[in-house]
């Protein structure tokens, strides 16, 4: 399974010149963009992962979703699991549902809970019975390997009858398993990925 912070720090260029660059940010957006920009041309792969969350919601100043994508496009290039993230929740966020996906189904073969988990929302906004069932077995792929959010709709839609009659039972004991896992979760390791 992929986790959501596996940067691969060791294969960083200049890790002290990259945490320089992105301390600046708060100081001087500019002259953070040009140290990141400069690393990124050595082969900085954090450094683009950066300048793609400064661009896609940085300041006022700093906002540019083109080179936040040419920059989530990069570093997803070099291996990055946290740009192609983001870039498919980019696009999921402003409903380009075909982008989104596309990306999603990336991390999903890799079997990346969150990944599976847009996905998922992804076919159950299209409505059909094909995509219905697509996104059941999503939920329930991403919910055995412990992807809380995952566990919780997939109960959800289950207690509602979604997944037909059969499913609504099934879906009591995983409901009442994934709400105390995620007041649980939230109460130890709020930034726990498996609740994202």
């Amino acid at each position: 399974m992929v986790k959501a912070m596996d940067i691969k720090w060791e294969i960083e260029p200049d890790i002290d010149a990259l945490r320089g660059a992105y301390s600046l940010l708060s100081t001087d957006a500019g002259e953070c963009v040009k140290r990141l920009e400069a690393l990124a041309g050595h082969g900085s792969v954090m450094s683009m992962v950066y300048l793609g969350h400064i661009f896609s919601g940085g300041t006022q100043m700093t906002r540019d979703w083109p080179r936040a994508e040419k920059w989530y496009l990069e570093a997803q290039k070099h291996g990055s699991y946290i740009a192609q993230f983001n870039l498919g929740a980019h696009y999921y966020n402003n409903k380009e549902f075909d982008r989104a996906k596309s990306i999603f189904k990336i991390g999903a073969d890799k079997n990346d809970g969150p990944s599976m988990h847009y996905l998922a929302c992804v076919f159950l906004r299209e409505g059909t019975k094909e995509s219905l069932n697509t996104a059941y077995s999503l939920l329930d792929r991403a919910s055995t390997i412990g992807h809380l959010r995952s566990r919780l709709l997939y109960s959800k839609l289950m207690l509602g009858g979604r997944f037909g009659l059969l499913a609504i039972g099934r879906g009591v004991p995983i409901f009442v398993h994934a709400a105390i896992d995620a007041i649980r979760g939230a109460l130890t390791t709020p930034s726990d990925e498996l609740l994202r």
